[in-house]
């Protein structure tokens, strides 16, 4: 997180970990990610349930973070997303979709039809 508020980005080990990469920002009291979090832990079991797709996806919960207000404002004020769960989509390394809240069927679209 300090590396995305430093560089307006994430490092390309992390936006290049899989061809697809799903970045999830959130903070632990949403009642939205606990929805998100149980079937990510079910697309993550299973290549079926992800129709072939070679994904990674890096999930923060910022509010335990010891920078919780620097990570925060950076969200809101460079990404422009004051809402949570924020979701960044990105293949080969580069940024193709930004969302919140979705189903698992709109997560796994946001990833393909890009």
């Amino acid at each position: 997180m300090d590396f995305a508020i430093a560089n307006g980005e994430f490092p390309r080990e992390v936006l290049e970990a899989a061809p697809l990469v799903a970045c999830i920002m959130t903070q632990s009291w949403c009642p939205q990610w606990v929805f998100m979090r149980s079937w990510l832990k079910q697309l993550e079991k299973s290549a079926d349930t992800t129709e072939g797709l070679n994904i990674h996806t890096f999930e923060a919960e910022y509010d335990k973070m010891s920078n919780l207000s620097e990570f925060r404002t950076f969200k809101e004020q460079v990404w422009n997303n004051w809402e949570v769960p924020y979701i960044r989509y990105y293949s080969g390394g580069n940024l193709i979709h930004e969302s919140n809240f979705v189903s698992a069927m709109m997560f796994l679209d946001n990833l393909k039809n890009q």
